[in-house]
C-alpha cells in the first residue's frame, strides 16, 4: 500500500517536505518498538512503520532520476545496508538487550533526515 501511495503523496505534498516526514515517522516508530510489550501493539506499530517506509524508495528513485543522479549509488548503498544491517543487529543482540537494536535503527533513521534535503 505504501509503494502505491507514493505517486499520490508526491502529488499532494512537495518531496522536500514529504521525504523527511516519512523518514522521521518511520524512525520514531522504530524507536517505539523498544517500549512495546504487546504483540498486537507491535503489529499495529509495524504496519504503520511499513506504511511510512514503503513510499521512500520509489520517491527517492523518481527524484534521483529527475536530477540525473546515479541510481547505482543508491543500489550500492542498499546492498551495503543489506549486509551491514544483520551483522550490526546480531552483534548488538549478542551483547545487549533487544530494545537496543530498535533504538539504534531509529537513531540511524533520524541521522539520515538531513540527507533528504539534498
Amino acid at each position: 500500500m505504501g509503494g502505491l501511495a507514493a505517486p499520490r503523496l508526491a502529488a499532494e505534498v512537495p518531496p522536500r517536505r514529504l521525504l523527511p516526514a516519512l523518514l522521521a515517522g518511520s524512525a520514531a516508530l522504530m524507536v517505539a518498538f523498544a517500549f512495546v510489550r504487546s504483540l498486537w501493539l507491535y503489529a499495529v506499530l509495524r504496519t504503520a512503520q511499513s506504511l511510512c517506509l514503503a513510499p521512500l524508495f520509489p520517491l527517492l528513485v523518481a527524484r534521483m532520476s529527475r536530477h540525473g543522479e546515479a541510481i547505482g549509488i543508491l543500489n550500492a548503498a542498499r546492498s551495503g545496508g543489506n549486509f551491514l544491517g544483520p551483522v550490526v543487529a546480531t552483534s548488538l543482540l549478542a551483547w545487549g538487550p533487544p530494545w537496543g537494536v530498535y533504538v539504534l535503527l531509529g537513531l540511524v533513521g533520524f541521522a539520515a533526515i538531513p540527507w533528504t534535503r539534498r
